[in-house]
């Protein structure tokens, strides 16, 4: 049967972009929609920046009269505007839960009402069994759901002998330990370490950086890819326990070798073609240097796993279209 019209969906994210939603509407053919305005900051500029927001979604959604929505999570205000559409237009609407709404401070206080709203649709999908418990405890719905494994072309060249280019996908949460992979930078300096991703919340500020560090902020798509494409090393952290890494993702897509948390859900998925670290500068610092010693070894484990990750999408991509109601393509 024939795929959705690309009017019929829409992925919904709070942010500039994500490479999970860019997957979800490419397998579900349906479109991505973001939306944005003003500066992150305080707790007051941030009330203000998500009634803004609110109505823009609204807005958005009310013009496209999409059928079916995926939210993207946090924030639960994305979700709101977007139950709020679903209940006067009889849209299917369906929550994209990430960890932080269950887990940190400063959204598990409204993780109740989050799973409320999430109760009027459809339901919500994760990336791990762990998040799937919490939100099947709270009554909802829950599909387990992977990122999209795309594999790019030139994935199976492995990575340069020649450089020693570490690159750090970053968004300067709190969970990302910025703080240690400067350190570790500073006693690695034969190695160069490319950090991406803006500092809204001045995590950097006082921090020391070391010459071999570039910080290039927020760039470009067709600019991180390239960063990708160079990397001869992909360095992804969290200290949060049950959170899969987006830029692992990438890193499969790219085939590079990467360093990860030790954390079960990324031991899990990642397995021998990925490192595992724990957060802290000597251990961040042993990773990398280990990762450079091995990268041919962990490149092709990298493609191998991108290759059986995406035989299995098709049947996982199944599930979600019977939680939102479309036809089977399989």
């Amino acid at each position: 049967m024939s795929a959705c019209g690309e009017n019929d969906l829409l992925v919904v994210g709070w942010v500039h972009h994500h490479t999970r939603n860019e997957g979800l509407a490419s397998e579900l053919g349906g479109r991505t929609a973001y939306v944005q305005w003003g500066p992150r900051g305080n707790p007051v500029v941030a009330v203000l920046r998500y009634v803004v927001q609110f109505a823009m979604t609204v807005g958005l959604l009310v013009r496209r009269r999409p059928k079916r929505v995926i939210c993207m999570l946090p924030p639960f205000p994305a979700l709101m505007a977007c139950l709020l559409y679903s209940w006067v237009r009889r849209a299917v609407l369906v929550g994209d839960v990430h960890t932080y709404p269950l887990v940190s401070r400063t959204w598990r206080p409204f993780l109740g009402f989050t799973a409320w709203m999430l109760r009027r649709g459809r339901g919500a999908v994760v990336t791990n069994e762990a998040n799937a418990s919490i939100l099947r405890d709270l009554k909802v719905n829950t599909l387990v759901l992977d990122d999209t494994p795309v594999l790019v072309d030139g994935r199976e060249t492995p990575p340069s002998t020649d450089r020693h280019l570490v690159v750090v996908p970053a968004s300067f949460d709190p969970d990302e330990p910025i703080e240690a992979i400067l350190e570790a930078a500073a006693t690695a300096p034969d190695v160069e370490v490319v950090i991406t991703g803006r500092d809204d919340t001045g995590r950097l500020n006082g921090l020391a950086v070391p010459g071999n560090v570039r910080l290039v902020g927020f760039v470009s798509r067709e600019e991180y890819e390239g960063l990708l494409a160079d990397a001869t090393v992909v360095c992804s952290l969290t200290t949060l326990e049950n959170c899969m890494q987006q830029a692992g993702y990438e890193a499969m897509a790219w085939g590079r070798p990467l360093v990860t948390s030790d954390t079960y859900d990324l031991r899990n998925y990642f397995g021998e073609a990925a490192l595992f670290t724990a957060p802290d500068a000597g251990a961040i610092a042993a990773a990398w240097t280990q990762a450079l010693e091995q990268r041919a070894k962990l490149h092709a484990a990298m493609v191998t796993l991108g290759e059986r990750k995406a035989a299995a999408r098709p049947l996982e991509i199944a599930d979600l279209r019977t939680l939102l109601g479309l036809p089977q393509t399989i």
